[in-house]
């Protein structure tokens, strides 16, 4: 689930790059610390959906496009393993 989060957080934070907000100014729209906008982006703080709405509202984006697609999770959550050639 961890990784959920963290999938979020670097969308969210492309987004909020990609039209120029600060996290400083971001964090001051959303009424929350920057701190907590931080928190967000590095996957570490789980938010709520509706403040997920408010950040997308905040970016100019829909909601759902800061949402990887269940195919993306997976991929990323497949633990690494490494088979025996590449091992030696």
């Amino acid at each position: 689930i961890d990784s959920l989060y963290c999938l979020i957080g670097d969308r969210i934070r492309g987004a909020r790059e990609s039209v120029g907000i600060s996290q400083a100014k971001l964090a001051e729209k959303l009424r929350m610390s920057r701190t907590s906008v931080v928190n967000i982006e590095a996957g570490r703080q789980r938010l709520p959906i509706h403040v997920l709405w408010q950040i997308a509202d905040e970016i100019g984006t829909e909601a759902s496009l800061l949402i990887p697609r269940q195919s993306e999770y997976y991929e990323q959550a497949q633990p690494m393993s490494l088979d025996a050639e590449t091992i030696e």
